[in-house]
């Protein structure tokens, strides 16, 4: 085999690793897209929960989250829906998030531990995002915060 195409391969390889280790890329089931939440001028990639059962499992049994990074719920209507902590391994803030994308709520640092109790918003919402405990006290995510979604190109 030419030993020029061999290393091109490994620099590709190694380079797609590296990318998908920063979460500058997300993989989908159809193809490679690159999924983020902007709110108070900071990027979170996120995944997408919307479907029931990806609404069900969430970040459930995983060991962690890649900092900078969060999964989005997106439900069918505005409602005051319940969150818990079953299976969870780690604390994670999250944030609720109306219909015209405004944070309505926060609830932070939601720990393993509380499981069986519930989290619910203060008002009707339809998005919420899920991040690692202290996420929204280290980039200022307050109640009255704004949440882009960028279109896709």
């Amino acid at each position: 085999m030419n030993k020029v195409f061999v290393i091109v391969c490994i620099f590709f390889v190694v380079g797609v690793f590296m990318l998908l280790s920063k979460n500058e890329l997300r993989v989908s089931e159809n193809d490679i897209e690159t999924l983020y939440v902007e709110i108070a001028h900071k990027k979170i990639f996120i995944e997408i929960a919307d479907t029931e059962s990806k609404r069900v499992q969430g970040l459930s049994e995983r060991a962690m989250l890649p900092e900078d990074s969060g999964m989005f719920f997106i439900f069918p209507h505005e409602d005051r829906y319940e969150f818990w902590m079953k299976n969870m391994n780690f604390p994670i803030d999250i944030i609720w998030i109306d219909k015209d994308f405004i944070v309505q709520d926060i609830t932070k640092n939601a720990a393993p531990e509380s499981f069986p109790n519930t989290f619910t918003p203060r008002v009707p919402i339809q998005y919420v995002l899920e991040v690692n405990a202290g996420f929204a006290d280290k980039n200022k995510i307050e109640t009255g915060s704004v949440a882009t979604i960028p279109s896709q190109q």
